[in-house]
């Protein structure tokens, strides 16, 4: 049985941070009927289409050319609108922005060595490029305090409860820390809102310095890709960790039931599989008390189009709005009927990118790993797209995609570079590796991308 609270009391509720308050208000609509959670996200939907197209200039123009009036959006069907896709964006970022900053200023921001890519009155995220060249996004500070406070709505869910005395949280976060990332970005401003305690694990480390690491760490919430996480479930059931947070959360990767099952028996934990991207911080998330994935429609207006990808329209970036955003993940099970515990639109499942982590071992003769995560944050003038191809336990091929802007040599040195960088981190300056242009990579008919690993399965690592 789910349990929806905080245990415990608390004095005053006026001293309640206002990231708290807006949690609990989230938490509110858990409780709604199915119908009134729909009837909220279609009039926000709506009022937000009529605020951009008077406010945005780039929507007025681009539904114009539709033939589309504002006095349309009001009563038209929703699939009858124009969808965004990420050349779109990536042609028209800043007209679709409310304050928009100058290119200069942007690439600017990109430039400066901070965690965090401030731009004007926004935050700039950026996808990972694994459908083409990575696409930049700005959200508002006000828009990041909603999704962070929405996180206190799906940590009240579950089966072990949150007390006050688990606030300030602390966090053990296990992940690529590259600029601009979605789950970056959301970690170190929430750890802020919240008053958080934080240790950040680092995939690109050696493997050899976690348990050193975790050993003065007491953490009431893990957070990660599932592979990793996986890593650390091995470490804690082979007693080198322990570590027993109330809440595990997982994101970036698809999580199997499997892997669900072992992190809630390894860590006597709830789990939170969290689905977002760098369009949508938040989409929606499972957990390990239900079945499929809820999409929380008081912060996206879902729909599909006829080959089952995803069309969002987040309803809290109001700064930078994006209307009907075709993803390339697709959904099965797609329904708005009312199912399971939550109020919200479900599905079964979500194909999206499933990647495999590359395993090496070292000069020691020790396994250690290269998260494809970690790998997806080249950032070189003229690469559009890559590929790595793992050929045994110590050599990797990367295919390559070159725009003509660049020349092949300097391409190939500033990438072999940065090669070079990743595998010191990690301790794997053993292994080798050769890199070959290519005109075209193969995409993966079931999830639209490309995988940015191939493999050998012939390489099983005991770590």
């Amino acid at each position: 049985m789910a349990v929806f609270y905080l245990s415990g009391t608390i004095k005053n509720n006026m001293f309640l941070p206002t990231i708290i308050l807006k949690g609990l208000l989230f938490r509110r609509h858990d409780t709604w009927r199915r119908e009134q959670v729909l009837t909220l996200s279609e009039i926000r939907f709506r009022n937000l289409l009529k605020w951009a197209y008077r406010m945005i200039p780039f929507y007025r123009d681009y539904y114009q050319r539709q033939g589309l009036k504002e006095k349309d959006l009001a009563h038209l069907n929703s699939h009858d609108l124009p969808t965004l896709t990420k050349d779109t964006v990536r042609e028209n970022l800043t007209a679709l922005a409310l304050y928009p900053p100058q290119r200069e200023e942007i690439e600017n921001a990109k430039r400066r060595e901070e965690s965090l890519i401030k731009v004007g009155r926004y935050f700039l995220i950026h996808s990972s490029g694994s459908t083409g060249a990575p696409t930049d996004f700005l959200y508002s500070p006000e828009a990041i305090a909603l999704v962070q406070a929405n996180f206190l709505r799906l940590c009240l869910q579950g089966e072990i409860p949150l007390r006050w005395t688990d606030l300030p949280p602390r966090v053990l976060f296990v992940s690529s820390v590259g600029r601009g990332y979605a789950s970056t970005t959301l970690a170190l401003l929430g750890f802020k809102s919240y008053h958080a305690r934080f240790l950040i694990l680092p995939i690109e480390e050696a493997l050899s310095h976690w348990p050193k690491k975790l050993a003065n760490f007491t953490a009431n919430f893990l957070a990660g890709y599932p592979s990793c996480l996986k890593i650390l479930g091995e470490l804690n059931e082979r007693g080198i960790t322990t570590i027993r947070p109330k809440k595990v959360i997982t994101g970036g990767e698809p999580l199997t039931k499997e892997d669900a099952s072992f992190f809630a028996r390894v860590f006597a934990s709830d789990i939170i599989d969290y689905y977002g991207s760098s369009e949508s911080l938040f989409i929606g998330a499972g957990g390990n008390t239900y079945e499929g994935i809820y999409l929380y429609d008081d912060m996206n207006y879902v729909e599909t189009d006829a080959l089952g990808r995803l069309i969002i329209t987040p309803l809290y970036n109001k700064a930078f709005p994006l209307l009907r955003y075709q993803l390339n993940d697709i959904v099965l099970g797609f329904t708005k009927e009312g199912k399971g515990p939550l109020p919200y639109t479900h599905v079964e499942k979500i194909l999206g990118r499933n990647e495999e982590m590359m395993w090496f071992k070292n000069e020691q003769n020790e396994w250690d790993f290269l998260h494809p995560l970690s790998l997806d944050d080249f950032n070189v003038p003229g690469l559009r797209a890559y590929q790595f191809i793992q050929d045994s336990d110590r050599s990797f091929h990367l295919k390559v995609m070159r725009s003509p802007e660049i020349a092949k040599d300097e391409l190939k040195r500033l990438l072999i570079n940065q090669l070079l960088f990743i595998l010191r981190k990690k301790r794997l300056q053993n292994v080798q590796f050769t890199v070959e242009f290519v005109s075209e990579l193969k995409i993966d008919e079931k999830t639209g991308k490309f995988r940015l690993v191939e493999k050998s399965p012939h390489i099983n690592p005991m770590i």
